[in-house]
């Protein structure tokens, strides 16, 4: 099977929107943080109990294990735009709650861990891309399932803490694991003993935070930092709510730390997000315009390639989820978004995170079935200063583009013309913007995946 398609030669983040000349239809404009439900036709079936990952060799998200009603042992790969199966076969027997982490050094997928029929379970495998193995290190921590697994880039290790192990929720465990591609070490104890707890990497403090979790009695509430040597409990003026069995994940371009969902003290789904400062050691809850339901089993992580958080399953009252969301941090918004004929169209992109970062903003007109096209085949300029060539009589999308780099405040602006024609009226038109790492080609790559919608 052929897996997602990747963008290999430079790292590039990518937003859109979509546009019909004279049409009534256009995709809301999106703020500067939200959560986008996305819904391809190909997805996982709805599950929970599952672990997720960000693989960087496929540059995709992956998925593996839990389930509905069966165990599922292949991996599910995002690519950001859709979800291709990867069957696995002579790989990990299907389980709940495993923990899952890429070793970014190594390039391997690492899975420890989870739970079979009740029965917890302490095999380690590696994903290299292709196929499975299992590792048998000569030192591994007990069995056991419900806990996080995360790689710190600066060790280059990855941390394992607590869970439940073979006396199950009653006896939590407090033990923290490393691993190094060959062995696992065990290494300080720290915050209380505790199952369903979250873990991040925080990149902008260089620590792994750690958030909530449950006890044998008692949802906790706080916060904790390991720094490679020890864990240190923060005290945050604020906090979310006590819980368990809920998802985080750092995103670098916000450079915070996400929470989103779980079980409250009382019992109570959550559906709230919340981001973590790293460098203030402060917590903000944010108030998105559009968010998941409340969800128990959430999983999260961060989409290096597209500058995003994705959050797949989770249970949102008895049935589990087979919804995709992910969280933006950067907006694209044209205006007007129904433009006629004759009319300007202003681009506005706000990247806050990249001032000074090199950018493109690509726009195409896409023939449908039944649309009029020019017969005449003539190129139509809709602006004087942009990079473009537009053929209505080529087979190739009309296509026009601006470089440039963006301001001191991450913002760029641009504008169309559109020709007073009426035989644009009903032709949709996708936009989209990418910005670059400085110095990386200035390239706008069809491997990213940028779908033109219609109306």
């Amino acid at each position: 099977m052929k897996p997602p398609t990747t963008l290999r030669t430079t790292r590039a983040e990518i937003l859109g929107t979509v546009l019909v000349i004279g049409s009534a239809f256009a995709q809301p404009v999106l703020p500067t943080t939200t959560w986008e439900v996305r819904n391809p036709e190909t997805r996982p079936a709805g599950r929970w109990g599952h672990s997720m990952a960000f693989f960087e060799p496929l540059g995709a998200v992956a998925v593996f294990g839990g389930g509905g009603a069966t165990y599922d042992t292949s991996i599910w790969l995002w690519g950001g735009l859709s979800w291709a199966e990867f069957p696995s076969s002579g790989g990990p027997s299907g389980r709940f709650w495993s923990g899952l982490s890429t070793d970014l050094r190594r390039g391997r997928l690492v899975l420890f861990g989870g739970s079979r029929v009740g029965l917890p379970l302490n095999d380690t495998w590696e994903f290299d891309g292709s196929r499975w193995q299992e590792i048998l290190p000569t030192q591994r921590p007990e069995p056991r399932d419900l806990f996080p697994m995360v790689y710190d880039p600066l060790r280059q290790n990855i941390i394992l803490f607590g869970g439940a192990g073979v006396r199950g929720l009653l006896e939590p465990l407090y033990d923290t694991w490393t691993w190094d591609g060959t062995n696992w070490t065990r290494r300080a104890t720290g915050p209380n003993p505790r199952t369903s707890h979250a873990m991040a990497w925080d990149g902008a403090s260089g620590r792994v935070i750690l958030f909530g979790g449950n006890g044998p009695s008692q949802a906790f509430g706080d916060t904790w930092a390991w720094d490679g040597t020890a864990w240190w409990l923060l005290t945050p003026p604020v906090s979310p709510p006590a819980r368990g069995l809920h998802a985080m994940a750092w995103h670098e371009g916000r450079r915070r730390v996400v929470l989103f969902g779980g079980r409250g003290a009382a019992g109570q789904l959550l559906g709230d997000t919340w981001e973590f400062d790293g460098l203030a050691g402060t917590w903000q809850q944010v108030a998105p315009v559009q968010s998941p339901p409340p969800n128990l089993f959430p999983e999260m992580a961060y989409d290096r390639l597209r500058s995003r958080i994705v959050l797949f399953g989770g249970l949102t009252g008895s049935s589990p989820s087979d919804l995709t969301w992910t969280w933006l941090d950067r907006t694209l918004r044209a205006a007007p978004a129904r433009p006629a004929p004759g009319q300007v169209v202003a681009l506005h992109l706000d990247s806050p995170a990249d001032p000074g970062r090199g950018y493109a903003l690509a726009c195409s007109f896409m023939r449908g079935p039944g649309l009029p096209v020019f017969p005449d085949g003539r190129v139509v300029s809709l602006t004087p200063d942009a990079l473009f060539w537009w053929s209505l009589a080529s087979q190739a999308p009309p296509f026009l583009g601006f470089l440039g780099a963006l301001d001191a405040l991450g913002r760029a602006q641009a504008s169309i013309l559109i020709p007073a024609e009426p035989a644009l009226i009903g032709l949709v038109w996708f936009v989209s913007g990418v910005t670059f790492e400085p110095g990386s080609p200035r390239t706008i790559l069809n491997e990213v995946g940028l779908s033109i919608s219609a109306p």
